[in-house]
């Protein structure tokens, strides 16, 4: 599924990696790819998920910069102006459009067309930033469950989808901050909080304590965000 709750996460202001996979059963081929300067251990890959050098995909593989940043990288600009994007896309299935989004809302398209034995889609060009913003490349995500569509799928039969952890940019030293996206995620944090304390099973009051502190202390940031 497309990250929708990762998307919330970073228009709040947070920084947040973007990663998937499938359990022992495997029942489609979602994978995290994730570009690391050093693989001689894995706390080296582990890092660079860490710092979002990532993309989530079932399928095409993705490559994206904006004014030569990676893919999890920060850029400051002193005022509003043009930033210069970078993207493709590259896969064996078709995935029709290859998609640049800022801040959610998708603000440049390339089509892909068959280059040899695979499907491919290239963006190059400057997008206008009057403020904050985080940028991310993807293909278009699945439509909401009963939808009517002919959505391209992967080899496994699932959903077909591919989506970059964010580049942020910030403008005039004004981060990302959307407070109805702080308080829609607020509200999702308290009632998660809510269902552990009424279904959660744990080992030992301690455990559960634990848990229950780490959504006291999301709760209390997003709270101090607001104000």
């Amino acid at each position: 599924a497309p990250p929708d709750g990762e998307m919330e996460e970073a228009c709040a202001g947070l920084r947040v990696p973007f990663s998937t996979g499938t359990d022992w059963f495997a029942y489609d081929l979602s994978r995290v790819y994730v570009q690391a300067p050093g693989m001689r251990t894995t706390r080296d890959w582990l890092a660079a998920l860490e710092q979002g050098k990532s993309f989530i995909t079932n399928g095409p593989l993705l490559e994206f910069e904006v004014d030569g940043s990676p893919i999890g990288g920060a850029l400051r600009l002193d005022k509003p102006g043009k930033v210069k994007v970078r993207a493709s896309a590259r896969g064996r299935i078709d995935f029709g459009l290859l998609e640049i989004v800022r801040n959610g809302e998708i603000v440049a398209k390339s089509e892909s067309r068959k280059v040899g034995t695979i499907h491919a889609a290239v963006f190059s060009g400057e997008l206008d930033l009057s403020g904050s913003a985080w940028l991310a490349a993807r293909t278009p995500p699945p439509r909401p469950k009963g939808a009517v569509t002919n959505h391209p799928r992967s080899e496994l039969g699932g959903l077909l989808f591919s989506h970059t952890s964010p580049i942020y940019v910030e403008v005039a030293g004004r981060p990302v901050f959307d407070p109805g996206a702080a308080r829609s995620l607020l509200e999702e944090v308290r009632r998660a909080k809510a269902t552990v304390e009424k279904t959660g099973t744990f080992a030992d009051d301690h455990e559960r304590g634990h848990v229950l502190e780490v959504y006291a202390a999301a709760i209390a940031a997003l709270e101090k965000k607001l104000k």
